[in-house]
């Protein structure tokens, strides 16, 4: 999908920000990491100016491929998202990394107070993290907050 059509960086860069933009409020990382070494080139390019700046260096960093430009993305990584979160789910991760309780974050978005610890519980096995602090953490590095 990605592929630097015949040589036409341009033109492949130009489709990557179009799916940057659409992907970021959705928090997709996985559809761009599958997508290897040339996935990473075209990351690497996305300017200081665009809006999805931020997304495409946390994509960066969790890519396990070597980044064209050394020294662009920390060693190691993160892992990706095996499924990105719902609407709804980072509704409750931005709410998470603020000091506010389950039942003030469910008062927030007018839902009850035990779908909000329905959420907080699919957004750790999503982010394979344990504990609010880890979610927030994650969260920030992907980011999604």
């Amino acid at each position: 999908m990605f592929e630097c059509a015949l040589g036409e960086t341009g033109q492949a860069l130009g489709r990557v920000l179009d799916c940057l933009h659409e992907a970021e409020p959705q928090g997709y990382v996985r559809m761009f990491l599958e997508n290897g070494a040339a996935m990473v080139e075209l990351l690497s390019r996305v300017p200081t100016s665009d809006p999805s700046h931020a997304y495409a260096q946390a994509l960066l960093r969790a890519s396990s491929v070597s980044p064209p430009v050394a020294g662009s993305m920390s060693a190691g990584g993160l892992p990706g998202l095996e499924e990105p979160l719902s609407e709804r789910e980072l509704d409750v991760l931005r709410l998470l990394a603020t000091p506010l309780s389950a039942s003030e974050i469910a008062d927030q978005l007018f839902i009850a107070t035990s779908t909000v610890r329905s959420h907080t519980k699919a957004i750790y096995g999503k982010l394979d993290v344990h504990t609010r602090l880890e979610a927030i953490d994650v969260a920030r590095e992907l980011g999604l907050v």
